[in-house]
């Protein structure tokens, strides 16, 4: 059978009276963990599907549900809550819950003075400010701050072990994970892999685009209680140090706690593991062009961070007794006090690491880490599975594949360049095909490490002469012709859908 029609026929089981009318596959890589794809049914309501692939994925995706049912009445945004399941043989079973409207968020158009940009870090303190108990009732996994210090510990262990790790990288991790004063924080309830393609913008009103809010947040398969630096890698990585500056005194006001003043270090810390956790993904498949790709990307990534132009912008280890670049400080300095964390105990005798690259390779040399330009995506790139957000990235018209749907792809006649640089909204949905393919790039690309801030970075949505396609998080590039809802569905599917709100 079709795998769209498979997924139509799931989604009709799933949840009584959806009878599907068309259907959007995501088309998927081999190695992602989930099929996807949006329904729109006879009422004219809209629908994610999302199936997993084996049954390590089923329990990941069954945790974060779990969470997100008790979620979703405690945040002022949406979060994609399950509406209905459908069994998988021998792996679990299908979930379907509403589509959420919005436009991910390229962190790296964001600017200090833009509301979205304070909006950021309201939304993360709100994340963050949870109650762990929720956590710790849906199962989801929880570590102190020795037990995650530790965790990291062992992930570099392994990548020196792999023998394609800078041993500079090495180094410069394994000072910072043996520095104490970094790792004394509160353990937090975390959405653990948050990108501008989770953060879903919308647009009120699309000719002002300084009321764009942030309507919702997907992609929770790696939430946890754990440490709260892991919600602003992203942010460190592709944005400008003064929208992170920003981002942070807006976080501080409204955190429970008082953020650490190290907070910021370790976020770049964990931008940059994030690569090395690519590296030990592709040798585990064994798959030799993503792991000579990644290897390329490290090279780069050390050549960077120890260059003389950006080795102080990139320090991780603070000098003296303050933080790594000030920006924790002066946020936590604003921030309500709160109760102040305990320092790790002693370190644990780890073994030396020694992974050197005794080779160059400049065919997969992929990325370019220099100020000012972006890096383009290749097969090394990490890519978030299609299934790491709530909903999945509409496909344009052109990438589409499934059946006929009824409207065309979105997006927004005379919409000013603002608006289309934060996420894009708006109502006029005769956008041609062509226009929607070229303004689309994929939505959960994780940040590359060290990149340099730029307009249209791949995190979020990127703008192709003032129009976007509509997204809701998760990287796609397929189905049928996307089919968009009217521009006041977010209202009426509150009322009639059951759509999750804020």
């Amino acid at each position: 059978m079709d795998r769209s029609l498979r997924l139509a026929a799931l989604a009709s089981a799933a949840v009584p009276g959806l009878d599907p009318m068309a259907v959007q596959e995501v088309v998927s890589a081999d190695d992602e963990h989930f099929d996807v794809a949006f329904i729109q049914d006879t009422q004219q309501r809209r629908w994610v599907i999302r199936a997993p692939r084996d049954e390590v994925s089923a329990a990941r995706m069954d945790a974060s549900l779990a969470m997100l049912a008790l979620l979703h009445r405690r945040v002022p945004f949406a979060v994609p809550a399950a509406k209905g399941f459908a069994p998988i043989a021998k792996i679990g079973r299908a979930a379907v819950h509403t589509y959420i409207p919005g436009h991910p968020l390229d962190l790296a158009a964001l600017r200090p003075g833009h509301p979205v940009t304070s909006e950021l870090g309201r939304t993360i303190a709100l994340i963050h400010n949870v109650d762990r108990g929720l956590f710790d009732e849906a199962g989801l996994a929880s570590y102190d701050a020795e037990a995650y210090r530790r965790r990291h510990l062992a992930e570099i262990d392994r990548g020196a072990a792999t023998g394609r790790v800078p041993s500079g990288l090495l180094a410069r991790w394994e000072e910072a994970l043996d520095d104490v004063r970094l790792w004394r924080f509160a353990p937090t309830p975390v959405h653990g892999a948050l990108s501008g393609s989770d953060v879903l913008v919308a647009f009120p009103d699309p000719t002002d685009p300084s009321r764009a809010t942030i309507r919702g947040v997907t992609g929770w398969e790696e939430a946890k209680v754990a440490d709260p630096a892991d919600d602003f890698a992203a942010l460190v990585a592709l944005a400008a140090p003064e929208v992170v500056d920003s981002v942070l005194t807006a976080y501080a006001h409204v955190r429970v706690e008082r953020p650490d003043e190290h907070l910021l270090a370790r976020a770049r810390l964990v931008s940059e593991l994030a690569l090395l956790a690519s590296l030990l993904g592709a040798v585990k498949s064994r798959d030799e062009v993503t792991t000579e790709a990644t290897t390329a990307r490290l090279r780069r990534l050390d050549d960077t961070v120890h260059s003389e132009r950006q080795a102080r912008r990139l320090r991780i280890v603070p000098s003296g007794s303050g933080s790594a670049d000030g920006t924790a400080s002066a946020a936590a300095a604003s921030a309500p006090s709160g109760t102040a964390p305990s320092a790790p105990t002693g370190r644990p005798e780890t073994p030396r690491r020694s992974g050197v690259i005794d080779q160059d390779d400049d065919a997969t040399d992929v990325i370019d880490m220099v100020d000012g330009e972006v890096p383009a995506k290749e097969p090394g790139d990490s890519v978030g599975d299609g299934s790491s957000s709530g909903n999945a990235r509409e496909p344009s018209a052109a990438e589409s594949r499934g059946s006929d749907s009824t409207a065309g792809a979105g997006g927004v006649a005379g919409e000013s360049p603002e608006s289309a640089a934060i996420g894009s909204g708006g109502t006029d949905l005769k956008t041609t095909a062509s226009q929607t393919t070229e303004s689309q790039t994929t939505a959960s690309e994780a940040p590359e490490p060290g990149d340099a801030a730029s307009p249209n970075a791949t995190t979020g949505m990127a703008a192709s002469e003032g129009a976007a396609t509509p997204t809701d998080g998760t990287s796609s590039s397929s189905g049928a012709t996307p089919v968009h809802p009217d521009p006041s569905e977010g209202a009426n599917d509150a009322g009639e859908d059951g759509r999750v709100s804020g």
